[in-house]
């Protein structure tokens, strides 16, 4: 198999278990984060997902998939045919942030706006201001990627 078969594979492998992820997991922690009442309970729900994103492969964290603006490392691995995401990142909460906005994607039957998404989760307030940076970057090359699919 030629090396770019190989990656491929893996891309196509991270997002089937970045979809998987999405909807046996991320759908229930949006429903529970909807119900806490304080940032503390949101913020534990947010890095348990975290946490619990599949990670992508050492080959699919290349230059190419690395995100500009990110404090910390982060990866989006995407295909506009079809549309599909894979997310990877050094920092737990912006890995668990995206999680929840997919989440909320995949509900609205893939076709919402990103940054809408994003501003009605209404998390941003807590979170220092290069994080929401970070975060923004990775909505917007999502949002870009839809808009070309």
């Amino acid at each position: 198999m030629s090396e770019h078969a190989e990656q491929l594979v893996l891309s196509q492998l991270a997002f089937r278990q970045t979809e998987q992820f999405i909807q046996d997991i991320a759908i229930t922690e949006l429903a529970k984060l909807g119900k806490a009442t304080d940032w503390q309970s949101k913020y534990r729900i947010i890095m348990q997902l975290g946490k619990q994103l599949p990670a992508l492969a050492n080959e699919d964290k290349t230059e190419q998939t690395l995100v500009r603006g990110c404090e910390s490392a982060a990866w989006l691995l995407l295909s506009t045919k079809p549309l599909q995401f894979a997310f990877d990142s050094e920092a737990r909460v912006v890995k668990g942030i995206i999680s929840l906005v997919l989440a909320s994607w995949y509900q609205q039957n893939k076709n919402a706006d990103f940054l809408q998404l994003w501003q009605q989760l209404g998390l941003g307030a807590e979170l220092s201001p290069s994080r929401n940076n970070g975060v923004f970057a990775v909505l917007s090359l999502m949002q870009q990627a839809q808009q070309s699919a």
